[in-house]
């Protein structure tokens, strides 16, 4: 599995640098031209939001970003009065039954 995603990072990131190296170097040519540069910067900021979409991929999914996140089942212990107030709870406890045969009412019932 993680080896698909830096598969995919390497390739998608070839593709952008690509992309982005055409759009900048059609922006140097748009601009030695002196003519209208709308749609070369338009598509040289798209290719850039691209790269951006991907540097953020990148590190939303990689193993360093993954071990960075606390445990969900965690997030209470930071939090003091969470602790006491699972102190104070008390949970009822079944008194010790022998055990009983499938199909065999418990005496418990």
């Amino acid at each position: 599995m993680l080896k698909t995603r830096i598969l995919v990072i390497i390739t998608v990131g070839m593709s952008v640098g690509f992309l982005l190296g055409m759009g900048v170097s059609a922006l140097l040519r748009a601009m030695i031209a002196g003519g209208d540069r709308g749609l070369e910067m338009t598509f040289t900021a798209l290719v850039v939001f691209m790269a951006g979409i991907l540097i953020t991929y990148g590190l939303k999914f990689s193993p360093a970003g993954e071990a960075t996140e606390l445990p969900r089942n965690e997030i209470h212990l930071r939090n003091p009065q969470a602790q006491d107030m699972e102190a104070a709870e008390t949970t009822p406890t079944l008194a010790a039954s022998e055990a009983t045969v499938p199909g065999e009412v418990s005496s418990l019932t």
